[in-house]
C-alpha cells in the first residue's frame, strides 16, 4: 500500500508540473507565461480497506488499513517564463496487517489464527512527503521541467529526481512528451519477530536494505477531430535491489501442521531486478457539448511474470458552464507472477517465493463519480487586494469517491476532496 502510494505521488507530480497554462506569444519566438495569480490547492483524502489475506502472515489474517491524506499544492509564476510547482504531504496510517510483525503472541498462534494485539510502531505511522520543481516555456512550441522529491516513513526513505521535455507542432494539433524518474529507496530491515535471531544467514535473510528504480514515459498526443483526441503511452521501469519486503512471512508445507512451533518459516525471496513496460491508449470523445466520453486502455507485462489488463472509463456531464459531474468505472485483470503460492503451499527448496496477494491472480473493479464546481470568476472573491496586489479568490471545489473489490476478497472505500484558492 505505502509503495502504492508513493508512486502514485511520483506520477502525480509529473502531471502536475506539465499543467497548461495561459500564455502570450512574443517577438522573439518564445512562449511566455503571463504572470498571473498564484494558485494553491488543499487535498485532504481518506482510504479504508479490509481483507484476509495479509502478506504479513503469509497469505493469511486481517488486511484492515486507514489512511488519512492532508496535501497543499502551490504552483507559483515567478516571471514571464518560469512557473515553479510544489508540494507538501502528511500521510497517516494504521495497518492491522503491519501490527503481524511483532504479535505480540508466540507466532505459530498467530498462524493459527489466534487474535494478536494491534501494537507496536508498525500498526500506527505517518508519512511526510514532498516535490519541488519548475517548468520553462523556453520556445513557443517547447517546454521542459525538472523536480526532485522526498518521503520519509518508519521503515522507508525515499529521495526521487524526474524531468521531462515537451514539444508542440506548428498547428499545435501534435505532442510529443517524455519522462524521466529516478527514485532511491533507504529500508530499514524490519525482520518478522521469530527470525531477527537468523541475521546473517543468506539463504533467509536480504543482502541490502537499497532499492533503485529508474522509469521512463513516452507519451504522443494527437487532436484528429474538433470531438475527438487520442495519445498512445509507453512506460518503462527497472528496479534493482531491495525488492522483497523484509516483513512479509512465507510459511512453507513441510509436512508439519499449521501451528507447529517448529514449522518452517520464512521471508520473502525475489529476484533483486524486475523490468517493467506498459502500453495504453486514452482517448477523449465530445459527442456533445455537455458530455466527454474518456477511455484509457493499458496492457503491462514485467519479469516476475505478470501480465495485466485495465480498462477505464469515465464520463463527465456538464450541466452547467461551471458545473460537472462524472462518474467513472475501471476493470483490472491480472497473471499471478510465477513466485506467487498461496499459505502453505511452497515448498523447501524453492529460490524465489512470495505469498503477497498483490503478486497473485486476480480481477478488481472500481467504481465512483466526481463532482466539480468551478464557475468563471471563482466561487468567492475578496474585494480587497493582498499581499501581491492581487485578489483572493476560492475558485474551485472538487469531490471524488468510490469503491474498489478485489476477487481474492479485499475491498476498500475512498474519498478526496480538493480546494483551489488563487492569491
Amino acid at each position: 500500500m505505502r509503495m502504492q502510494l508513493r508512486r502514485l505521488t511520483l506520477g502525480f507530480f509529473l502531471l502536475f508540473s506539465m499543467r497548461n497554462v495561459t500564455i502570450a506569444q512574443t517577438g522573439s519566438g518564445n512562449r511566455k507565461y503571463d504572470i498571473g495569480d498564484v494558485e494553491v490547492d488543499f487535498i485532504s483524502s481518506y482510504y479504508q480497506q479490509d481483507g484476509d489475506h495479509g502478506a504479513v502472515l503469509g497469505g493469511i489474517g486481517s488486511q484492515a488499513l486507514h489512511d488519512q491524506v492532508f496535501a497543499v499544492e502551490l504552483k507559483i509564476p515567478v516571471d514571464s517564463q518560469y512557473i515553479y510547482n510544489a508540494k507538501l504531504s502528511f500521510d497517516s496510517y494504521t495497518s492491522a496487517s503491519s501490527a503481524a510483525i511483532d504479535p505480540g503472541i508466540p507466532v505459530p498462534y498467530a498462524l493459527r489464527g489466534d487474535p494478536y494485539p494491534l501494537t507496536g510502531a508498525s500498526y500506527k505511522d505517518q508519512r511526510k512527503y514532498g516535490n519541488f520543481g519548475f517548468t520553462n516555456m523556453f520556445k513557443d512550441n517547447q517546454s521542459y521541467n525538472v523536480g526532485l522529491g522526498f518521503s520519509s516513513e518508519f521503515d522507508v526513505t525515499s529521495f526521487s529526481a524526474n524531468g521531462g521535455y515537451s514539444i508542440e507542432s506548428a498547428d499545435k494539433n501534435t505532442s510529443l512528451q517524455f519522462n524521466l524518474v529516478g527514485m532511491r529507496d533507504n529500508w530499514k530491515l524490519i525482520y518478522p519477530v521469530e527470525l531477527r535471531y537468523l541475521q546473517g544467514r543468506p539463504d533467509t535473510l536480504l543482502q541490502t536494505h537499497i532499492r533503485n528504480t529508474f522509469s521512463g514515459s513516452v507519451v504522443l498526443s494527437r487532436v484528429l477531430t474538433p470531438r475527438f483526441q487520442a495519445a498512445l503511452i509507453y512506460e518503462y521501469t527497472y528496479q534493482k535491489g531491495i525488492l522483497s519486503t523484509p516483513f512479509h512471512r512465507v510459511v512453507f508445507n513441510d509436512g508439519r501442521s499449521v501451528g507447529d512451533f517448529f514449522k518452517t518459516v520464512s521471508i520473502e525471496k525475489l529476484p533483486d531486478f524486475r523490468n517493467k513496460h506498459a502500453f495504453g491508449l486514452r482517448t477523449s470523445a465530445y459527442p456533445f457539448n455537455s458530455l466527454i466520453i474518456r477511455n484509457f486502455f493499458r496492457y503491462y507485462f514485467d519479469s516476475f511474470g505478470i501480465e495485466s489488463y485495465t480498462a477505464e472509463i469515465e464520463l463527465p456531464v456538464k450541466f452547467t458552464r461551471f458545473f460537472s459531474v462524472y462518474p467513472f468505472y475501471r476493470y483490472y485483470r491480472q497473471t499471478a507472477s510465477t513466485y506467487f503460492k498461496p499459505f502453505n503451499e511452497h515448498v523447501p527448496g524453492e529460490k524465489f517465493y512470495t505469498s503477497d496477494y498483490d503478486l497473485s491472480g486476480f480481477t478488481s473493479q472500481k467504481i465512483g463519480a466526481g463532482m466539480r464546481l468551478s464557475p468563471p470568476f471563482g466561487i468567492s472573491r475578496s474585494n480587497s487586494t493582498n499581499f501581491l496586489n492581487h485578489h483572493t479568490a476560492f475558485k474551485s471545489i472538487n469531490f471524488r469517491g468510490g469503491i474498489y473489490q478485489r476477487s481474492d476478497g479485499l475491498h476498500s472505500f475512498f474519498g478526496s476532496i480538493d480546494l483551489t484558492f488563487t492569491l
